[in-house]
């Protein structure tokens, strides 16, 4: 089953991720920096009311052992009472927020951009639902349905000269269908007799997931807005566009554990001997992937902005140092379902609040140095974030530092040393595109070559779960 679950999670969220970085290099060669500046400029606050509105009810439904029609029907109307208060307090502030960017046109971007949320407060408990009975695939069904609608309208908008509005529309449409797909294809379906009463039951744990998620937020966006504040739009556009494309790949690795880790961690809490080796398969799974991943996106980073839109060079160094970042942010996110398996929602506020201060401290200690500085700085501290997760979250299930080194490093050494050949095998390649191409290929043989000699177990178990699939 967690092969299984693991494969189709795998299989949405590569192939969402495939479609949406091919609607993006058309929307990237359409659009300007300043495009992708000003909708990054609302990051912060589109994060925030959606976190406040999910309420952390979503794990918290996950987590309990026992499935009730009432608990999931509470947390769906919550969930829209939330969503519809949240964009009345933005509405009333997006004046506000366009004073204190200094560009008026956010005004109406923002009114429109935070529709998101109250539409997608609509399909949040039937989401809980396909995860906590592993209904992966039709997870992968809806998400790849909703991405392909929404990236192609926003694609049309784009070529049609609609600027910035193409990815306003696009994040607003992707929540619109996405909710009524989930509405449509859920068995579970929510009634008109409300009853409160399980989200007060539920409370006690997932508040402090909200404490965390919303500190997360801030967190996560505090460097658009301080670059937004002190610098142009083009510069938070290098900088959004830099930290997206990292994202994006890190997001299937996360997307493919994450559907499957939390479910399957809360089905075995009490089995700790089985729970340690699941943990570890989990990361091992993640570091084979994108530790080859993210290392390859910073090789290939210089060509591939060359070609689809040079005037978004200067998001290259962005991109190069946000991959360390990606890596360590793949390995804390296990640790993090681990934990919240166990009802730690506390020792992730604490870790949350540590990070926080520490990443927000550092971002106000070297804005002035420069977008570069500031990605190589956040990348830096969440690697110190890692050891902390260990430290908190390992004893849970008796993992030890010397097994994370072990599950993590391997791949970490593999993927260097596959670039560095790679690099030296391409040198004499002058043509962008074909030296990205080259790359490409030479990188993924290589490693899939080094993964059969040192007989990689999670290779092996994946390669036999699609030839066994196949055949059937």
């Amino acid at each position: 089953m967690t092969i299984k679950g693991l494969f189709w999670g795998g299989f949405s969220s590569g192939a969402r991720q495939v479609i949406s970085a091919l609607l993006g290099l058309v929307l990237l060669n359409q659009l300007t920096p300043g495009d992708y500046g000003l909708v990054g400029m609302l990051a912060i606050f589109t994060g925030i009311a959606g976190t406040l509105q999910e309420g952390g009810f979503s794990s918290a439904l996950i987590n309990r052992k026992e499935f009730k029609h009432e608990d999931f029907n509470a947390v769906f109307w919550f969930n829209i009472l939330m969503g519809l208060a949240m964009y009345i307090i933005l509405w009333f502030c997006a004046p506000m927020i366009a004073r204190f960017y200094g560009h008026p046109e956010l005004l109406k971007i923002s009114r429109v951009l935070f529709l998101s949320f109250v539409f997608s407060s609509f399909g949040i408990s039937n989401s809980a639902y396909l995860s906590r009975f592993l209904m992966i695939r039709v997870k992968a069904r809806i998400d790849l349905l909703n991405i392909s609608i929404s990236g192609i309208v926003a694609v049309i908008l784009a070529i049609k000269g609609y600027g910035y509005w193409a990815l306003v529309v696009n994040t607003v449409l992707y929540s619109f269908v996405h909710a009524v797909l989930l509405i449509i294809f859920t068995p579970w379906h929510p009634s008109f007799k409300i009853n409160f009463k399980p989200i007060w039951n539920m409370f006690g744990f997932s508040f402090k997931l909200v404490i965390a998620s919303f500190v997360g937020q801030i967190q996560s966006n505090i460097f658009s807005v301080v670059l937004g504040r002190y610098y142009s739009k083009q510069e938070v556009g290098y900088y959004s566009q830099g930290t997206k494309w990292s994202n994006m790949i890190q997001g299937v690795i996360s997307g493919t554990v994450n559907s499957v880790a939390h479910p399957v961690f809360a089905r075995t809490i009490s089995e700790k001997g089985r729970q340690l080796l699941m943990f570890r398969k989990f990361l091992r799974l993640s570091a084979c992937m994108v530790c080859p991943a993210m290392l390859g996106l910073a090789f290939i980073a210089p060509q591939l902005i060359t070609l689809i839109n040079d005037e978004f060079l200067p998001s290259v160094p962005v991109i190069q140092f946000y991959a360390i970042y990606c890596i360590s942010a793949a390995v804390t996110n296990i640790y993090a379902q681990l934990n919240i398996a166990h009802g730690g929602s506390g020792r992730n506020l604490i870790i949350t609040l540590i990070n926080a201060a520490l990443q927000i401290t550092v971002a106000f200690s070297v804005y002035k140095y420069g977008i570069n500085t500031m990605a190589l700085a956040v990348s830096l501290c969440n690697c110190l974030i890692v050891f902390l997760w260990h430290y908190v979250a390992g004893p849970l299930v008796g993992m030890k530092l010397r097994m994370l080194l072990m599950d993590v490093l391997p791949y970490g050494a593999i993927s260097a040393l596959v670039m560095v050949l790679t690099y030296f095998l391409t040198k004499p390649i002058s043509n962008v595109a074909l030296l990205m191409v080259a790359k490409i290929i030479i990188a993924v043989l290589l490693y899939f070559a080094a993964l059969r000699i040192f007989d990689s177990t999670i290779y092996k178990e994946f390669k036999k779960f699609i030839v066994d699939n196949f055949k059937k």
